[in-house]
């Protein structure tokens, strides 16, 4: 089974400041706010009114693009670096949507809970 690369394993295989570290970081961070950024662009304007067109917000929540991007890094890097962008994306969404601060971390912990719950399948199926 493919072990991802965890940033505990690259925190202490190499020094805090080295370039291969430096850059796995850098990658995640751009990663971040490019989930974030392409969430609020691919998300239609009008999705928390009831008169919405609900084709366009059915195709964002199934091709949901901080969930895609979480899930490749799920399998090439591991949970914690793939938590963190979905979350984000979906809490700001939240925010941008004028859900109670509350809520809107409530939103956000949803899509990363459904990425838990993948990511435990994942690991606890043996695919051979």
């Amino acid at each position: 089974m493919w072990k991802p690369v965890q940033l505990d394993f690259i925190l202490n295989k190499y020094e805090p400041f080295d370039s291969r570290v430096l850059g796995s970081l850098l990658l995640w961070i751009i990663c971040i706010f490019g989930s974030i950024w392409v969430s609020l662009n691919y998300l239609p304007q009008d999705w928390v009114l009831v008169s919405s067109d609900r084709n366009e917000l059915m195709q964002f929540f199934l091709f949901n693009p901080a969930m895609v991007l979480g899930l490749l890094l799920l399998f090439w890097f591991g949970f914690e670096w793939a938590f963190v962008p979905v979350f984000m994306s979906m809490f700001i969404i939240g925010i941008f949507s004028h859900l109670e601060f509350y809520w809107a971390i409530l939103f956000g912990l949803s899509f990363g809970f459904g990425l838990t719950i993948y990511a435990i399948v994942y690991y606890c199926v043996n695919i051979k």
